[in-house]
């Protein structure tokens, strides 16, 4: 969650999701200055479906995009 910069401590922006598109609005809201905002998720933690699954016998599943290509400085600089 956001805080300070004088801004209502209630969030006004809710974001839903924190997969890769939800994680990137929470850091761009935080580089315009904005502070009000709430990211939720199913999930206790972050990554959306990018993530990987153990079954009851130990085997792992990846589910959805592992690997992502980007010849974009900003985008490469938010992922790290």
């Amino acid at each position: 969650r956001g805080r300070g910069r004088g801004m209502s401590k209630e969030p006004k922006i809710l974001i839903v999701g924190a997969g890769p598109c939800g994680l990137g609005a929470a850091v761009r809201l935080s580089e315009l200055g904005y502070s009000n905002w709430l990211l939720v998720d199913a999930f206790s933690g972050p990554g959306g479906l990018a993530a990987t699954w153990e079954d009851a016998e130990g085997f792992k599943w990846d589910v959805g995009g592992h690997v992502i290509f980007s010849h974009y400085k900003y985008f490469d600089d938010v992922l790290d």
